[in-house]
């Protein structure tokens, strides 16, 4: 039920203002702070939380069910009008030039971007790595391929994973990981992908890998 109530403005004004039922807080009952959703019957209605509120929890959903999210935005691009949408605002910029000139402009906002949105880095020392490794035999930890072996056919170290990839950056939260499985565990939940269905899955790498992150990374320190 959503809690609504009047205020006087002026003399003999009212404006409607309507409490979201996440922050608590009123706001004016328009779609400036509430969105509005479509009933059944052809009618809208402003919904329940905020638009913050509801942003809010739209983030976390998405990043709690990252693979469903992707399978969204996927049918959403897949519909004509949004192809043709995406083909005209791709057609302007090209022929404004204005968004190639940015680019040119700011290369290392550009490149931070890239960093942030697909490479989280660890912030761990030198000795911090060696010693993550040498815990985990100096293999990956989810399918024990080595570093030499890494080394040879990929030509450089093993990659320091995050187990949780929305987690902290510290030792609590790294791994060694091959190229192979860095790239098909990325955004996904640890026990979402490393489970029995997981060919490279044992017990026994499970329950180290857990060990490390609630307690051993602790000796290292």
């Amino acid at each position: 039920m959503f809690i609504i109530k009047t205020e006087l403005v002026g003399k003999g004004g009212f404006i409607i203002e309507k409490v979201c039922t996440g922050c608590k807080q009123s706001f004016p009952a328009t779609d400036e702070y509430f969105y509005k959703q479509k009933k059944k019957n052809g009618n809208y209605y402003l919904q329940a939380k905020c638009k913050k509120c509801t942003i809010k929890i739209n983030y976390k959903w998405n990043r709690k069910h990252a693979e469903e999210h992707k399978k969204v935005l996927k049918k959403h691009d897949a519909k004509p009008e949004q192809k043709e949408r995406k083909r005209k605002v791709g057609e302007t910029r090209r022929k404004n030039g204005k968004y190639k000139k940015w680019q040119q402009d700011n290369p290392e906002k550009i490149k931070q971007y890239n960093q942030n949105r697909f490479h989280k880095k660890h912030k761990i020392s030198k000795q911090e790595w060696k010693d993550c490794k040498e815990y985990f035999n100096n293999s990956c930890a989810y399918c024990s391929l080595t570093y030499e072996e890494h080394k040879i056919k990929y030509k450089t170290d093993l990659h320091k994973e995050h187990v949780d990839h929305y987690g902290v950056n510290n030792l609590s939260n790294c791994i060694p990981a091959c190229k192979v499985c860095n790239s098909s565990k990325w955004e996904k939940e640890f026990e979402d992908w490393y489970n029995e269905n997981n060919s490279n899955f044992t017990i026994e790498k499970y329950n180290k890998i857990l060990k490390w992150i609630n307690e051993d990374y602790k000796l290292f320190k």
